[in-house]
């Protein structure tokens, strides 16, 4: 006779043959419940310490703090766009007018608008073929 599946030590089917411990899952569960009320009543107990122990007046600041230090350069700006534009202004006169570079070598500054003029009417200067042979 043939053993069934059922009695046959070696069958495929695998299953848990016994409960689990309730006694050891709620005696765990307890000991943790425990744990977080104790703990909980440790950090009461900590923050009312602090409470009586801290300071009950403000001290006062430190004559220093009144005193106003501007820090160095380069600082943050006050007014967003205001210097952006104050550059944009000085560089654009520079750009619109005429100025000397150097007054010893005779350099002068034009408007842009004519030394693109200027340019396009002479065109940038070139080097000859012989002057640029090794």
């Amino acid at each position: 006779m043939e053993p069934s599946v059922e009695q046959s030590d070696h069958s495929p089917v695998h299953h848990e043959r016994r409960d689990a411990n309730i006694s050891g899952v709620l005696v765990l569960g307890l000991g943790l419940f425990l744990m977080i009320v104790v703990v909980l009543v440790a950090m009461r107990w900590v923050f009312a310490g602090f409470l009586v122990h801290a300071p009950t007046t403000i001290p006062s600041p430190s004559p220093l703090a009144t005193e106003r230090v501007i820090p160095p350069a380069p600082r943050l700006e006050i007014a967003n766009g205001e210097d952006l534009k104050q550059l944009r202004q000085s560089e654009d006169a520079v750009l619109n007018s005429y100025g000397w570079v150097d007054r010893e070598t005779g350099q002068v500054r034009i408007p842009i608008g004519q030394a693109i003029d200027v340019l396009a009417q002479k065109g940038l200067p070139t080097r000859s073929a012989e002057e640029t042979k090794p």
